[in-house]
């Protein structure tokens, strides 16, 4: 593995990821403040997530939320475990290479609890920060119980919010849609107008219409093709597996949109905009009932300039 700053950019095909290895606590993990990952509890848990689509040219943000997990009563606990960290790293290699070829671009352990006691954070909540650019790691850690608050959960307590920038980074993407979108309020008006376009990906699935549905995401497909190298939109529709549910052979479509303790809530520093429960839940979600199990629907919009919501990740 290769973390020489002459070769983060010396890919024809570049393919983005962000790789963690965490040790018994909750996690969020953000690429420019886009959510990548979530979890409770990770346990003793190690993933390598694509991110390509969440890339962009020039300095990118990497955000690691971090709290007190949750048990298995889905109840968090109050408090962290001496030994709980989580490591954090962005990635590239070229398509279709084995993750031995990757190339560390920035990455961070963090050992949340020392933010909680009488150490100096910036110290020792962070520990073993590495880049291919020390001098444009800028990594930040603050204590924040603000950021992750949810109907029913409330707020997660002892919150700890690590950020830092990697250093430039040249892609063969164009400007995504969204970082040209109008910003987002956070208001109830904000949140009844993108009800009221789940509602219209509601009826397609209810109806099974799979042109109205890759119509309604064409813009979503598009990049995602862009972002890693599939052939035509729909490729990239394929990719994003949002058609498997209309003939799913076993989860079937809620009844009705879900909206029960679900919250507006903006992300990429106001660019984009989803609705969402505590446990990932989007208002148009599918059940397996036999099974017990929810499939939640991961969708990401933002404003064009004309003012229309259009699903972009």
């Amino acid at each position: 593995m290769s973390n020489a700053l002459s070769d983060i950019n010396s890919n024809q095909k570049p393919y983005y990821t962000i790789y963690f290895k965490a040790v018994t606590l909750g996690t969020e993990i953000r690429v420019n403040d886009i959510p990548v990952f979530t979890v409770d509890n990770t346990n003793n848990m190690s993933l390598e997530i694509p991110v390509s689509s969440d890339i962009i040219n020039g300095t990118n943000q990497i955000t690691v939320i971090t709290y007190p997990y949750f048990n298995d009563n889905d109840e968090q606990t109050d408090d962290y475990l001496d030994f709980s960290e989580i490591t954090v790293g962005l990635y590239v290699r070229e398509d279709g290479e084995p993750d031995t070829k990757r190339t560390l671009i920035s990455e961070a352990t963090i050992k949340p609890h020392n933010a909680y006691t009488d150490h100096d954070i910036g110290s020792t909540a962070a520990i073993n920060p590495r880049s291919v650019d020390s001098n444009n790691a800028d990594l930040k850690i603050k204590k924040d119980s603000s950021i992750l608050t949810y109907p029913f959960y409330g707020t997660y307590k002892k919150q700890v919010v690590t950020t830092w920038n990697t250093t430039d980074i040249k892609t063969p993407f164009p400007q995504w849609e969204w970082q040209s979108g109008t910003q987002i309020t956070d208001s109830q008006d904000t949140y009844e107008s993108l009800l009221s376009e789940y509602k219209e990906l509601f009826d397609a699935f209810q109806k099974k219409d799979l042109k109205q549905l890759k119509q309604l995401s064409i813009h979503r497909s598009s990049e995602l093709a862009t972002a890693y190298f599939l052939k035509d939109a729909d490729a990239g529709f394929d990719y994003s597996a949002i058609g498997e549910y209309i003939d799913h052979p076993r989860a079937e479509l809620y009844k009705e949109l879900r909206t029960r303790n679900t919250k507006l809530m903006i992300f990429a520093n106001g660019k984009l905009a989803t609705i969402k429960n505590a446990a990932g839940s989007e208002p148009v979600l599918f059940v397996d009932y036999k099974d017990r199990q929810v499939h939640n629907m991961k969708s990401y919009w933002y404003k064009n300039k004309e003012g229309k919501w259009v699903i972009i990740r």
